[in-house]
């Protein structure tokens, strides 16, 4: 089983900073509304960047480096934004490197847990701004909470209209450099 350190140091930084730099990406791709909308949608990143690692117990090389990224986040967080990235390349690169010593499954579920974190980013701001995981729930408890939330209107079925044309490109961007 492939763990966070069958890789070097550079490969193991890249695959941590990387969730975080793509809720950055999308945070910044439309700055049309102001300050405010930043906050929010930093919030957001903050909320989903503590959750998703629980969403990945069937990819565990994903939830470990899902639970680096939040564990280092605080410390690290101002230095991944302010550094220089270009997210798509790197979206690309870690893609290659998941490949080379992880199995499918683990590709594909760091690629989800990238989008999903770059969707609930951009609908940060929207008018609800509530931290949502469109991921499909994989265990009954989790069904149930889903159904029970949907039912209480703490869920909402599409809130795609929240997303602006930037940052749909954005998403669309990096969809593209995950192959997905």
């Amino acid at each position: 089983m492939t763990t966070l350190s069958s890789f070097t140091e550079e490969q193991r930084n890249l695959l941590i900073a990387l969730p975080y730099q793509v809720g950055i990406n999308i945070s910044e791709s439309d700055d049309a509304e102001g300050d405010e909308d930043d906050k929010q949608e930093e919030r957001a990143l903050q909320k989903v960047l503590g959750l998703i690692p629980s969403l990945y117990n069937h990819a565990p090389l994903t939830q470990e480096i899902l639970k680096e990224t939040s564990a280092q986040v605080e410390a690290q967080g101002a230095s991944w934004k302010d550094g220089s990235f270009d997210v798509t390349r790197e979206c690309g690169e870690a893609v290659a490197l998941l490949k080379a010593h992880a199995s499918v499954a683990e590709v594909k579920a760091y690629s989800k847990a990238l989008l999903e974190i770059a969707e609930t980013v951009a609908r940060a701001a929207g008018e609800h701004a509530v931290v949502e995981i469109r991921q499909e729930p994989d265990t009954a408890f989790f069904k149930c909470l889903k159904g029970i939330m949907t039912v209480t209107g703490m869920i909402k079925e599409d809130t795609s209209a929240n997303i602006s044309v930037a940052e749909q490109a954005a998403i669309d961007k990096i969809a593209d450099a995950l192959r997905v």
